[in-house]
């Protein structure tokens, strides 16, 4: 898990896209996840958090 510090000093922990991943994983293999209604919407609201994810990284990356 990935633990990033926010400016008011609180502390929150949030899973890395590879934990992201290995959960994504499991829930492809089952039918009961992929043929739910919201499966599209669902993945479409992880994508674009990974997507985020991975441009803060670069972010601090680069600076």
């Amino acid at each position: 898990m990935v633990q990033r510090k926010m400016t008011s000093k609180v502390l929150f922990t949030e899973l890395s896209i590879s934990e992201i991943n290995d959960v994504l994983k499991i829930y492809r293999r089952n039918g009961q996840c992929t043929n739910r209604i919201r499966d599209a919407a669902d993945m479409a609201e992880i994508e674009k958090y990974i997507k985020e994810q991975e441009s803060t990284e670069e972010n601090i990356v680069e600076e």
